[in-house]
């Protein structure tokens, strides 16, 4: 990522496996058909 094109600038694979890792075990029940997006901001409108 290093052209900016997210917010965030560095490659987050960890970040994807926590994500999994929560919605895998059940640490979000009170979510239910969330598209969840671990895209380190690739998708934030940019002003």
């Amino acid at each position: 990522m290093k052209q900016g094109l997210t917010a965030i600038k560095r490659w987050a694979p960890q970040e994807v496996a926590t994500t999994v890792r929560t919605l895998a075990t059940g640490g979000l029940p009170y979510s239910v058909g969330q598209a969840i997006r671990v895209d380190g901001g690739l998708l934030v409108t940019k002003y």
